[in-house]
């Protein structure tokens, strides 16, 4: 996957007055509003955000439109239609493990920001009934988007994807019982025409699907049928470290600590760099009581992400727990430093340690 920032934008752009300068949502909307207009500045206010919060997929995601609209119009128009003479361009593949890796944090965030990207290409067919949805879709209107994909699946169920899209809108409406039905049906028909998805991207793969059912499934707190979907997904691709990652999610749901620390290992040892893994890594050591190690791995999350707030907590819990009062403090402040102004935590801190700045 791409590392944490390949595409490297310019200087910061100074926020709205009253802006929280440690809010990820602060930068990533300043960069949604000069989308169209300063992609650069855009870009490096969602680079901003990454930084701020790495788990975040929104900012990847934006990260990936903004770098499209920074290229030839041609260029997105070939990628659209799958141009395999781009993949001999380093930054196209970059952009493309940003998209990857957006999807891999969070398969169900909204990709509305891409519509910025479809306006720009000429000719475009807005009488078709899928590309009418994709548009609802995209700008929020999710019960129309449901009701058009409903229409095109009863005109065409053979195009099994449009299910896909149809459980997205239905995730946005809250009907998490309809898109497990459109993944699971997606899944099983794929299957039954041994379709070779996995041997394509993540967002047309079998194991991306079934990352999507386990992750629908957690929510319906249906944790046991959630391990068995991730698992399955680790048997369509071995090297999925997100699905072997959601195995051990799971087990910290289930307060298997020992189990989810072993399940952690397995998926660093297929994304090494991935400091969100990691830093669930040092959550599940913290869980076992495994205290110094927590803080290692936490230390090695705060060396590759140094603005991200979250790392420092966990590092401060664990020498509370260890009774090291002034090494607790001392995570406490760069905590502080780096969270919101709104953060519930933070305020907690600071009303236990009111000297901490």
């Amino acid at each position: 996957l791409l590392a944490p920032h390949a595409l490297v934008g310019q200087a910061i752009p100074q926020l709205p007055p009253r802006a929280d300068p440690n809010d990820w949502e602060a930068h990533y909307d300043l960069g949604v509003a000069r989308l169209r207009t300063h992609g650069a500045h855009a870009l490096a206010s969602f680079e901003q955000a990454s930084r701020l919060d790495p788990s975040r997929a929104e900012p990847l995601h934006g990260r990936f439109v903004a770098f499209w609209m920074s290229r030839p119009l041609e260029d997105f128009a070939a990628w659209l239609q799958g141009d395999r003479r781009l993949n001999a361009d380093r930054d196209v593949r970059a952009a493309d493990s940003l998209f990857a890796l957006a999807l891999q944090r969070n398969p169900f965030v909204h990709r509305g920001l891409e519509v910025i990207l479809f306006d720009r290409v000429p000719g475009r067919f807005l009488t078709n009934i899928d590309t009418r949805a994709w548009l609802k879709y995209s700008t929020g209107d999710f019960q129309e988007a449901e009701r058009l994909q409903s229409r095109s699946i009863e005109r065409n169920p053979k195009e099994v994807w449009m299910r896909r899209d149809r459980a997205l809108s239905r995730v946005m409406l809250r009907d998490l019982a309809g898109a497990r039905a459109d993944i699971e049906a997606l899944v099983a028909a794929l299957r039954q025409a041994e379709d070779t998805a996995s041997e394509v991207s993540y967002y047309r793969s079998k194991h991306g699907l079934l990352h999507m059912l386990g992750l629908i499934r957690v929510q319906q707190n249906d944790l046991v049928g959630a391990r068995t979907v991730f698992a399955e997904a680790m048997v369509e691709d071995a090297g999925f470290a997100y699905g072997q990652a959601a195995l051990a999610n799971v087990s910290r749901m289930e307060r298997k600590a020992r189990e989810a620390t072993a399940e952690f290992e397995l998926a660093l040892e297929l994304a090494p760099q991935d400091a969100v893994i990691r830093w669930w890594y040092a959550q599940a050591l913290f869980d076992a009581g495994r205290y110094d190690a927590s803080v290692a791995e936490a230390q090695k999350v705060v060396a590759a992400e140094p603005q991200w707030a979250a790392p420092h907590f966990t590092i401060a819990r664990a020498r509370e727990r260890q009774g090291r009062t002034a090494d607790a403090r001392a995570a406490y402040a760069g905590y502080l430093q780096r969270a919101t102004v709104t953060d519930p935590s933070a305020r907690a801190i600071r009303t236990r340690f009111p000297d901490l700045r």
